[in-house]
């Protein structure tokens, strides 16, 4: 058994079994993606995203679940943590961009990484995207 609110033991045991398969698999490399962040975005950014591997380039990352890292298992911003990821996800999960705006305007970030090809995004591969968020 799987406690509903344990995603990551979630999305192992759904690609284990092959329940996913027509959706975006776990793991894509995002090393393009990685490489263009560093070049263009500023270390003052805040970015939503659900891929932990953003946190290589030392900006402030919204929804992934790297974010608990350094932050007290019984204090505020841990809650503040936790309610990034499940608004990132349902936002990600509603496949609608004015949703992800209004998750990256609720926490002031300013880019998201979209986990679909969007026309006309700042950056675009075949699994990513990368949007800037009017505020």
């Amino acid at each position: 058994l799987i406690r509903k609110d344990d995603t990551l033991r979630q999305i192992y045991a759904r690609q284990t079994l092959g329940l996913d398969s027509a959706r975006r698999r776990y793991y894509y490399s995002a090393r393009n993606l990685l490489e263009w962040l560093r070049e263009n975005v500023s270390k003052e950014s805040r970015i939503l995203t659900d891929l932990n591997e953003v946190e290589l380039i030392g900006v402030h990352i919204i929804g992934a679940h790297i974010g608990f890292l350094g932050k007290n298992i019984r204090g505020r911003e841990r809650l503040e943590w936790m309610s990034g990821v499940h608004d990132t996800q349902a936002a990600f999960a509603s496949h609608d961009l004015a949703q992800v705006a209004i998750v990256a305007r609720k926490y002031s970030a300013n880019l998201a990484i979209i986990p679909w090809p969007v026309r006309d995004a700042l950056y675009r591969d075949g699994q990513y995207s990368v949007i800037r968020i009017p505020l």
